[in-house]
């Protein structure tokens, strides 16, 4: 039993502490803060209350803290720090830090919000546990450091021992050839920007990630598809609603299965644009979406990974008269995954667009 407004999770590193934090937050009510996922080999600062997730670990040393040979970016410490700082605690049940360690011991990283939030549950009327994340050959540090003397020390199963998360999902790859492509003048999904043929080129991608591949497509777009791949024709329930057409004939079809789904429109996507959709995929969210910096509201519906949860929730929002899958990811517990590289989220829709990339 936790009895205690203090919680330590403290094991040894890569023992699997943030993704079971991360599968935690969708299921238990009330929690907000930061987690700091690994991502493709790099840490991500994930911002639990408003489901955004930044650039955190940086290859780079220039503005950054380093600690050993780690180096992060102090900008997202910045928002970190400023983030967790107005977090009103009255209003949720946990709040989390992940992770502190030698940065903090050193009154660097987290170090300003974490003395905060010690000072609001050791002195405030409030009922919210303060969850920090310590790696085990560090408690003792942080625990002199910080004057914590009853805090509850536990590991990441015990704080889950109630919960149960969802099961490992089956995750297909969605390739969207698109319509009639009437300002294109001609079929986006046989273009060919990097000597092969956009759908194909897509398609690889995911293959690359080792995620089955499915192609939806219209019935003249089928006949110059390879047999190699599985193809989908819209059902006619659902035709000529735009992108929302294929994804509910995905869905209808395979009843089980969640997708990542790609535009043929984005001839600048990249294999890690696809490896970041899957790592995060298993988390539990309806949906994992891209979000540019600039306008971080706008969700970009044609690179988004879509859960099977998803499913029942787009097809309700259709059967309202709503076809914009961008709709319904607005009103979903989306990741949003913010991002200062925006010109992978570039659709080319115009032979201009063609004729520039080729220049």
């Amino acid at each position: 039993m936790i009895n205690s407004n203090i919680i330590i999770i403290s094991q040894s590193i890569r023992s699997g502490k943030t993704t079971a934090l991360m599968n935690r937050i969708n299921v238990v009510k009330g929690v907000d803060g930061i987690l700091s996922p690994d991502v493709n080999g790099l840490r991500k600062l994930f911002f639990i209350g408003n489901r955004s997730l930044i650039d955190f670990e940086t290859l780079h040393q220039h503005n950054s803290t380093s600690i050993g040979r780690f180096h992060f970016s102090k900008k997202a410490f910045e928002m970190a720090n400023d983030y967790l700082i107005n977090i009103q605690p009255a209003a949720h049940t946990e709040i989390i830090i992940d992770e502190i360690g030698k940065l903090e011991i050193n009154e660097k990283g987290f170090y300003s919000s974490l003395v905060h939030h010690l000072k609001l549950v050791r002195h405030a009327q409030s009922n919210h546990r303060l969850v920090l994340v310590v790696r085990e050959s560090l408690l003792e540090d942080v625990k002199t450091k910080f004057g914590i003397e009853n805090a509850q020390i536990i590991t990441i199963d015990e704080l889950n021992q109630n919960e149960k998360f969802a099961n490992n999902i089956s995750l297909k790859g969605l390739v969207l050839c698109g319509g009639k492509s009437t300002r294109m003048g001609t079929d986006k999904a046989f273009l060919q920007y990097h000597q092969t043929e956009q759908h194909k080129l897509i398609a690889q991608l995911f293959i690359n990630a080792n995620i089955p591949v499915l192609i939806s497509c219209n019935e003249s777009q089928q006949k110059n598809i390879s047999k190699d791949y599985v193809t989908l024709i819209d059902e006619d329930e659902y035709k000529n609603n735009g992108p929302i057409s294929g994804l509910l004939t995905a869905f209808k079809n395979n009843p089980s299965d969640s997708f990542i789904l790609v535009g043929c429109d984005y001839p600048m996507i990249q294999q890690h644009h696809i490896d970041t959709l899957v790592s995060l995929s298993g988390y539990g969210f309806d949906a994992v979406c891209y979000v540019r910096q600039s306008n971080t509201t706008l969700h970009e519906p044609l690179i988004t990974f879509y859960s099977n949860a998803f499913k029942e929730k787009l097809f309700a929002s259709f059967q309202m008269g709503n076809s914009s899958i961008k709709r319904v990811l607005e009103e979903v517990n989306t990741l949003k995954i913010i991002t200062e590289d925006e010109h992978f989220l570039k659709s080319f829709d115009t032979p201009e667009d063609f004729h520039s990339f080729q220049a």
